[in-house]
């Protein structure tokens, strides 16, 4: 993640679950894939875990102690809105960026059961050496589950870009791909079982989505400083309908 892109989830990190009804249903989504994987005691680290979405289906679904869930995020207004949400002494926080996973445990840790990640990895500059990471600190046996926007994401507003003359490409990043996501996964030995999960919401207009975007911090994907853009883009009124294409995996060590 870059430097620019945190700053800008801790500046919206107050308006997050504001805007963000649609990661909350994703985390939701990700916690069950693993719900009926039983390990007893686990131990689980949240990559990337915003304002406490997949920690808050973790309590729901597993039952988990206290000790158990570990959060880090590289946004440290989001971990604090989290351990706020949090149960007091349930979980941990801290303040981390994900690319930095190699460093951030004592050389006597054990490892974790179950890793999890729900919208954050598409933010990577490195996701082999990321994956790499994880792999090392999951036990044999252990479960890394994650979830990610996939390029077939939004085709409507790339339509409506196009259809007013402006590059997509200056708005929305482009996202993780399958195909390379899978081949970094198994030749790291991982044995991954793969969802695909779609999600439509309607939105006023163009500009409606953007801004709701940009609402949560998604900086890369929101309104930019281009105003001749934005002029145009004001003026599409007709309320568009998005599509969230997202990618589910399971993968076991």
């Amino acid at each position: 993640m870059t430097l620019s892109t945190a700053r800008g989830f801790n500046y919206k990190a107050s308006q997050y679950d504001k805007n963000s009804e649609l990661q909350k249903v994703i985390a939701e989504h990700l916690v069950l894939l693993i719900k009926d994987h039983k390990f007893n005691n686990p131990q689980i680290l949240d990559i990337g875990c915003g304002t406490g979405y997949v920690a808050e289906f973790c309590q729901k679904y597993l039952s988990v102690n206290k000790g158990q869930v570990y959060q880090i995020d590289s946004s440290e207004q989001m971990c604090k809105i989290a351990s706020v949400k949090a149960r007091v002494g349930q979980l941990d926080f801290d303040k981390l960026d994900i690319a930095s996973l190699n460093c951030c445990f004592a050389k006597n840790f054990e490892g974790f059961n179950i890793i999890t990640s729900s919208m954050a990895l598409q933010w990577s500059l490195d996701i082999e050496a990321l994956f790499n990471n994880i792999h090392k600190l999951l036990h044999k046996g252990g479960l890394f589950a994650f979830a990610v926007p996939l390029d077939s994401s939004f085709i409507e507003v790339k339509n409506a870009l196009r259809s007013i003359n402006i590059c997509h490409q200056g708005y929305i990043k482009k996202l993780l791909l399958g195909k390379d996501t899978f081949d970094s996964l198994a030749s790291l030995g991982f044995d991954v079982k793969y969802q695909e999960l779609s999600l439509k919401i309607d939105y006023k207009n163009l500009f409606a989505f953007l801004k709701k975007i940009n609402g949560f911090g998604g900086k890369d994907f929101g309104l930019q400083s281009r105003f001749s853009d934005l002029k145009s883009i004001y003026r599409q009124t007709n309320k568009i309908e998005t599509t969230w294409n997202l990618g589910l995996f399971l993968c076991t060590k």
